[in-house]
């Protein structure tokens, strides 16, 4: 039966680059099409989750999530090429839906003037405020709500609903990410195409990840 997981989001920051759209092709299952030549880092604290109407355990943890942006027939979302999360339980979705999560270890801070910096293996990544007036990134990267991911018997598809859709355009003083790099994604040394925070939130994630469509 379906269910929905909640939490609180904090020191929520996204870092944007832009991707080479073969080696991104590459890494795409036949169904699942590049909509944005693009991949981001999105990074955050999540604070008490659980299950809806479950009242333990609720967790808190570091989390780095690692997107491109897709299109499944008429429909718009995100691709996860990998997570890692500092939470004992990090590894759950991966054996329960073959989820791309690993356990691994990840720091972020925020400074007294709104700077967020996130630290883990191969990831280094600094997110300031920026000022007034500094263009939003693309509506797609802000504001996806769709995912999907390559799961044991193929492509599954999960979403998530924020309370707080805004975001606040930010300046990306480190940008590094070893694993796109290791991918082709993107060249050692490339600055950041776009960064942003967004606002503290809460969010309801959508479970199980329904199939897609079988592997191809």
């Amino acid at each position: 039966n379906p269910v929905r997981a909640t939490a609180r989001l904090e020191h929520f920051a996204v870092v944007t680059f832009d991707a080479d759209l073969d080696s991104l092709r590459a890494l795409l299952p036949a169904g699942v099409d590049v909509d944005l030549p693009l991949v981001s880092a999105v990074a955050y604290r999540y604070v008490r989750l659980g299950l809806d109407r479950v009242p333990l355990p609720r967790l808190s943890g570091d989390q780095v999530h690692l997107r491109a942006y897709v299109r499944v027939g008429d429909e718009r979302g995100v691709w996860f090429l990998r997570t890692v999360q500092d939470s004992p339980l990090a590894t759950l979705p991966h054996r329960v839906w073959g989820m791309p999560w690993a356990r691994g270890a990840v720091t972020i801070d925020e400074d007294p003037a709104g700077q967020v910096r996130v630290a883990s293996a191969g990831i280094d990544l600094t997110v300031a405020p920026c000022s007034a007036g500094a263009p939003k990134p693309d509506p797609q990267v802000a504001s996806a709500t769709v995912g999907w991911f390559l799961g044991r018997h193929g492509v599954r598809r999960f979403s998530v609903s924020f309370t707080d859709d805004a975001v606040v355009a930010g300046r990306a003083e480190a940008a590094r990410v070893a694993y796109f790099e290791d991918l082709g994604l993107v060249t050692a040394g490339e600055p950041a195409q776009s960064a942003f925070r967004h606002p503290d939130t809460a969010i309801a994630i959508h479970l199980p990840p329904d199939p897609a469509f079988s592997r191809q």
